[in-house]
């Protein structure tokens, strides 16, 4: 770790509250470089660094004890890879129990030579990383395992086998979560800005959401905490005129990021600070992107050969990673035809609400008015419109993770 990041770690953890001095004010464990070498072409789109970090992680595990050393260097891990991601799958199935949110990551390995593979590392992906190890002999086997292990969210991870290489690490993650508030009155069509200058309709949601604003040189920041163990939704808005990939180049790095993540956790977890509720208009989120990270891991010192674990003279052949994420009106339920129940009984609500009239409807507003006088969510924040291109990051504090990071552009 550079003495910079150390310096900036020390700071941090200086003025961190006990409950953070440990996990959460230091620098990242994982590196968010690798979404700024794939989001080139202002597409919008969804990646995921602790996804991607997750597949160079299990095949360092397999890896001699040079080139170990080097891709933990790469990645900036504070501790062994399998140490590093016993905590971060503890964390997910955490957030998870609260039936608000649901991160499902399904790391694999698969080869035409299954006697080559030693078998406590086989041990160690199973257990420690939640990984599989299969034999390549088919794309069937591999689909329905990680569509099971997301949830049935990641369908067809791969589509072909590639026609040479000895073996292939994939990886699928899912995020499905809710909104503390729920948009009410659904998604509508809402003008976006489109990066020529030309307006377009998209599915947009618009409604109250607690909100913590931050402004930057280049960006404004809103934090919307979601339903469910602390996750938080950052949404990063270039001033008008920013040029976006400069501003995911220059502004979104990992030392930056760090800065971000101190001052939203020192707002969060204070008395008192700039946040509230606000009116927020925002793109439907539901989205599935893939990407080939094979190129990606000459930049992370994770070769293509010389695997100790995997047999040293067997060369990858295939290294690729889909995300998919899901932010809907009133967010998402994770159980079975709860969903289709919860929306009969809003609209039946909803029209109810309405047959009693605007008397009753201002009665229920200056309760809950009251309610939100003793909340430090109470002040009344300027509207937050995401009309025209911007980032999100999904991060989770307990395990200081980006889950996944996107580029919203409306093409």
């Amino acid at each position: 770790m550079s003495r910079v990041k150390i310096g900036l770690a020390a700071a941090f953890a200086a003025v961190a509250a006990s409950s953070f001095a440990i996990e959460g004010w230091r620098t990242s464990v994982y590196e968010i470089g690798a979404w700024n070498k794939v989001a080139t072409d202002s597409r919008t789109h969804v990646f995921s660094p602790v996804a991607f970090a997750s597949l160079a992680c299990l095949l360092g595990e397999g890896a001699t004890t040079e080139v170990r050393a080097d891709i933990a260097e790469a990645l900036d891990l504070l501790n062994e890879f399998s140490a590093s991601f016993a905590t971060v799958r503890q964390a997910y199935e955490r957030a998870s129990e609260s039936n608000s949110v649901s991160i499902a990551m399904a790391p694999s390995i698969w080869t035409r030579h299954p006697r080559s593979i030693d078998c406590k590392y086989v041990h160690i992906l199973q257990n420690e990383f939640g990984a599989e190890a299969g034999v390549m002999d088919g794309i069937r086997s591999l689909n329905i395992w990680t569509e099971t292990r997301t949830n049935g969210r990641i369908k067809d991870m791969v589509t072909r086998l590639p026609r040479s290489g000895d073996f292939i690490a994939v990886c699928g993650i899912s995020f499905d979560g809710a909104w503390q508030n729920a948009f009410k009155d659904g998604e509508a069509d809402k003008p976006f800005k489109l990066p020529d200058g030309t307006v377009s309709q998209v599915k947009s949601l618009c409604g109250d959401q607690p909100m913590l604003r931050l402004s930057y040189p280049r960006f404004d920041l809103a934090v919307v905490p979601l339903a469910g163990d602390e996750m938080q939704l950052m949404l990063f808005l270039p001033k008008e005129g920013e040029d976006m990939g400069a501003v995911r180049r220059e502004a979104l790095t990992s030392v930056a990021f760090d800065e971000v993540k101190a001052s939203v956790r020192q707002l969060l977890h204070a008395e008192d600070g700039e946040r509230g509720t606000s009116e927020l208009t925002i793109p439907m989120i539901d989205l599935t992107s893939e990407f080939d990270v094979l190129p990606l891991f000459t930049d992370y010192k994770v070769p293509h050969t010389g695997f100790a674990s995997l047999g040293q003279e067997n060369r990858i052949g295939l290294a690729k990673l889909k995300v998919a994420v899901r932010l809907g009106a009133s967010g998402v339920s994770l159980t079975p035809g709860r969903a289709e129940a919860e929306e009969e009984a809003r609209l039946e609500a909803y029209e109810r609400a309405k047959q009693l009239g605007a008397k009753t409807a201002a009665m229920h507003k200056k309760a809950l008015e009251d309610a939100m006088k003793e909340s430090p969510w109470a002040a009344r924040l300027k509207p937050f419109t995401c009309d025209r291109p911007f980032f999100f990051m999904l991060w989770n504090p307990r395990s200081d993770t980006t889950v996944a990071c996107g580029e919203f552009t409306g093409r």
